[in-house]
């Protein structure tokens, strides 16, 4: 099957899946707009998760006509076949790493900010910060600690050559998550990266009820806003 037939068939699958977590996440915003307000971080997180979810919908839409329709890129790259399905793979790996790499900026964020005011050292690497939260909170399990590392792990093989730098080895929903150090990670497609990202919203979101004996978590996010996302 050629490229531009294969990518098509993989974005509805992929629209269908972040569809239902674009949905997850802002539905968590209302909840915890509601119940802490708008300049709390259990609110602001999940405001700019659902709108960089929303961004990346809007983008594989973007995506779809150019796999329809290649005349859409005459005038910006040399007209011929090779070319055009070289843009199309180079867009769609560009938009799921550019994707990750931003969400997990947001999860660490929110991590900081949160170990902050339980009165932890936001200062570590990510793998510390996941296993420090959920050991304040009495949460900890070393499968719930690889669930928040798998997206991390595999956002940093992207700037890694597609290696990972640690031993990788979990299974969700089934599916297999594994792969030795300096092995190369054959599981960042579309499909087990939505699986990765939405069992660690998942965990998060069930880990919000625990963070009740904070009154307030100050939220960097609410200084990207001029307006409620939802106004």
């Amino acid at each position: 099957m050629e490229t531009s037939k294969f990518l098509l068939q993989e974005l509805i699958q992929t629209k269908r899946d972040f569809f239902k977590l674009f949905e997850k996440l802002q539905n968590e915003y209302i909840i915890n707009l509601k119940k802490y307000g708008k300049e709390d971080a259990r609110c602001g997180f999940f405001g700019v998760s659902f709108e960089l979810v929303l961004w990346l919908m809007i983008n594989l839409d973007n995506f779809s006509d150019f796999c329809k329709k290649k005349k859409i890129l005459d005038g910006y790259i040399q007209n011929t076949y090779d070319d055009y399905q070289q843009y199309l793979i180079s867009y769609n790996t560009i938009t799921r790493t550019s994707f990750l790499t931003r969400m997990m900026f947001n999860v660490e964020d929110f991590l900081k900010s949160t170990l902050t005011q339980l009165e932890q050292s936001p200062n570590q690497k990510y793998h510390g910060l996941c296993k420090n939260y959920l050991k304040c909170l009495n949460y900890y399990e070393e499968k719930r600690h690889k669930i928040m590392s798998l997206p991390a792990q595999i956002r940093n093989s992207n700037h890694n050559g597609g290696f990972t730098e640690y031993p990788i080895d979990i299974i969700i929903r089934g599916i297999s998550f594994k792969a030795d150090k300096g092995e190369r990670i054959i599981f960042a497609d579309w499909r087990r990266t939505y699986i990765s990202l939405d069992t660690l919203f998942d965990l998060l979101i069930e880990t919000i009820p625990l963070l009740e004996k904070l009154s307030f978590i100050p939220s960097t996010y609410s200084k990207l806003w001029k307006q409620d996302p939802l106004s």
